[in-house]
């Protein structure tokens, strides 16, 4: 109810991530031939695992919440109900084409984050694809406000940070996008410096 409550709904949703993150997969699918599988940390209702489908791709997914795991299986996708760190344990060496985590990181203390993504290194084949989205605290609004609403919300994370823990257990960075800013109209009138580095702070 949460997720559905503050994401949208899940026809909203599967546009944006396909908008955002298809071409990603399509191109390192094209790199290395493969159709999968794509692993996905805490699926939920399995909203991308749905978006992986429409595009050809193979897609498993995991989450501890049963409720969520169930509907995504009443939608026929591959979700089993557990823990995602035992589950990417179990998988073999860079057996995946892709691993994702939307909305996953910032639910998570540092040193399970770290074990995390270590074994995202170990699963993903080479120039296969990790994508982790999580809230930007650049944005005060999200720091101080929208981050909030969900209890089970750890820490903010920043894209910077998120960067060096990807990079310093061994993968590359392809790009770090800010997606989604506010419409223009949610800014400050004018061009004044000033009114600029607010606009940017805040939209």
């Amino acid at each position: 109810a949460l997720e559905t409550t503050f994401r949208g709904p899940a026809e909203a949703l599967r546009a944006q991530l396909a908008q955002d993150y298809v071409g990603y997969v399509q191109d390192a699918r094209a790199a290395l031939g493969v159709d999968g599988p794509c692993l996905d940390l805490g699926c939920g209702r399995g909203v991308w695992l749905e978006v992986l489908r429409e595009h050809g791709l193979a897609g498993r997914g995991i989450d501890l919440n049963a409720a969520a795991a169930h509907e995504a299986q009443a939608l026929g996708l591959d979700v089993q109900v557990g823990d995602a760190l035992a589950w990417l344990q179990a998988q073999p060496d860079a057996s995946a084409l892709a691993i994702t985590a939307f909305h996953l990181m910032e639910h998570l203390p540092f040193a399970l984050r770290l074990a995390l993504v270590q074994e995202c290194a170990r699963v993903l084949m080479p120039g296969g694809l990790l994508i982790l989205e999580t809230p930007n605290p650049e944005n005060i609004w999200v720091a101080t406000h929208t981050f909030h609403h969900d209890p089970t919300h750890s820490q903010p994370l920043t894209p910077d940070s998120l960067e060096f823990l990807v990079n310093y257990c061994g993968l590359e960075t392809v790009a770090v996008p800010r997606l989604h800013p506010y419409p223009a109209e949610s800014g400050l009138p004018g061009d004044e410096p000033v009114v600029q580095r607010l606009n940017h702070m805040t939209c």
